[in-house]
């Protein structure tokens, strides 16, 4: 029959579910798009190709008759899968990356080309515009590491400059943020406007969520190549403590802090980078069902709240210290006490995989995926070290409201005035700038720390900003576990009753 393929080469189960997703596409039918995408896909990927096989190959789904629109959605998503499994099981081969590339090209020409009908779930449109980030950043990473490549791969290389071209990758992104004016709606959006009115010629649905996402892209971008205050710039616009236009997607939202977070972190704004990442930390504490698949991503942001909060200690309560960042409280200790080998490791287990931007065009077998990592730890700890260096002061000055210079000097065993130059120092390095409203590259600057204090002639005056204890909270966070526990042990033990 016409459209049809053997079982052997396209199981039959595999072709249903695709045409349902074709058809649907095909007729805007949005309900069934999100229902085919989210759960047929899936199911099908787990019954078919959850161990060594692939999805069909895009020729293959040829056979069925499909739309150009659809061609291109599949062949994206047939490589997404590829890579997602040889991720932990195999180095995808340089042709596939290649040929994943061609597609992107191909799939975002067309949607910039003209006002396109057509509908996709948000999901759906965030995996493609992530898968895109991350495509080219494992690629980078792969011509960085050229050590672990064939000679062959490296003439291949050099012979296609324009794949995975930093600047392409920029411009496609960029591009897409234009034509959908998101910028401009998320600002008709903070000034009460109404954002469909700016939306020009673009205005759908699709070309709004694939701006916005491609908003986070941007921000990944900047932040993998180093621009941290750029990064921050591209999401000006956007509000990260209210709800606003930005789909609701959860792995969009973690993606935003987590990366907002890292940058405050390298700008010593961390104040800022402590209540970023603490709000997608205790979001994800109510989010059992993504922790369990993606445990590693919550535990790369409670390396990097441990991390801040060693080198400048936020007001928290206890709840948070015992739960959330227990694990790393010896790790706190150490960067505390200055141990450059633990901040190297919180730093390694949080910050993104850096790349060089034009690894391509100077690929050798002397780097590795971990130069760049290295090269930016080595300038965060250049700030690190001073932070932990004032440790000892802050505590020491945690112990009075008012102290003499001179008592302070005798605790940290220098001169007087050694200890006033020192207490100056501290007070410059706890000033920083901290977001109050506005762009999230605004802030005014504050005293981040703990404590606050002021020097009277030969007196240091000392105020502690730690949060008292919320012991109503924390009644009725006990009271809660010991209601789950009763209402497990009743699941698990009948009552016994007796036969007469």
């Amino acid at each position: 029959m016409e459209g049809r393929l053997s079982s052997a080469a396209f199981p039959r189960g595999v072709e249903q579910t695709l045409r349902r997703l074709a058809d649907a596409i095909r007729d805007l039918e949005e309900d069934q798009i999100q229902r085919s995408y989210e759960y047929e896909m899936r199911s099908t990927t787990n019954k078919y190709f959850d161990k060594d096989e692939d999805w069909p190959a895009p020729r293959i789904v040829k056979g069925l008759h499909v739309t150009e629109e659809f061609e291109m959605l599949y062949t994206e998503y047939y490589y997404r899968h590829l890579f997602s499994k040889t991720k932990q099981q195999r180095t995808p081969r340089l042709q596939d990356r290649l040929l994943a590339y061609n597609n992107y090209v191909a799939l975002f020409d067309y949607l910039l080309a003209d006002v396109r009908d057509l509908k996709l779930c948000d999901q759906w449109v965030w995996d493609i515009v992530s898968e895109f980030v991350f495509q080219y950043q494992d690629y980078t990473l792969m011509c960085m590491n050229g050590s672990d490549l064939e000679e062959s791969d490296i003439e291949q290389i050099k012979a296609n400059p324009s794949a995975w071209d930093t600047d392409v990758v920029f411009a496609y992104l960029n591009k897409l943020v234009a034509v959908s004016q998101i910028n401009e709606q998320l600002k008709a959006y903070r000034s009460g406007g109404d954002p469909n009115e700016c939306a020009g010629l673009y205005a759908s649905p699709l070309y709004k969520t694939l701006g916005y996402f491609s908003l986070v892209g941007l921000l990944r971008m900047n932040c993998l190549c180093g621009d941290y205050q750029q990064a921050l710039h591209v999401m000006e616009n956007t509000d990260l403590y209210t709800k606003g236009v930005a789909p609701r997607i959860l792995a969009c939202k973690i993606t935003i802090h987590q990366y907002v977070g890292f940058c405050y972190l390298m700008l010593r704004r961390y104040r800022d980078a402590f209540q970023s990442l603490s709000t997608i930390a205790l979001e994800l504490e109510l989010q059992e069902s993504y922790i369990k698949s993606n445990s590693q991503k919550r535990h790369n942001i409670v390396s990097l709240l441990a991390l801040v909060y060693a080198l400048s200690p936020q007001p928290v309560d206890a709840h948070f210290m015992s739960h959330t960042m227990y694990q790393h409280k010896d790790a706190i200790t150490q960067v505390q006490a200055g141990d450059e080998s633990a901040m190297r490791t919180l730093f390694a287990k949080g910050c993104p995989s850096f790349v060089d931007p034009y690894a391509r065009l100077k690929v050798s077998s002397s780097g590795t995926r971990a130069d760049g990592v290295n090269a930016h730890c080595d300038v965060f700890l250049v700030e690190a070290k001073q932070q932990a260096a004032f440790s000892t002061i802050r505590a020491y000055l945690k112990l009075y409201h008012c102290v003499s210079l001179s008592k302070i000097a005798s605790l940290l065993d220098v001169t007087k005035e050694d200890a006033r130059k020192l207490l100056h120092a501290y007070k410059h390095k706890t000033m920083q700038y901290s977001w109050q409203g506005g762009t999230l590259v605004e802030g005014e600057l504050d005293c981040t720390d703990t404590i606050n204090f002021y020097i009277e002639g030969d007196e240091v005056h000392v105020a502690n900003l730690t949060v008292s204890q919320n012991f109503g909270q924390e009644f009725l966070r006990e009271n809660k576990k010991i209601l789950d526990t009763v209402r497990r042990m009743r699941k698990r033990w009948k009552p016994y009753s007796s036969s007469s």
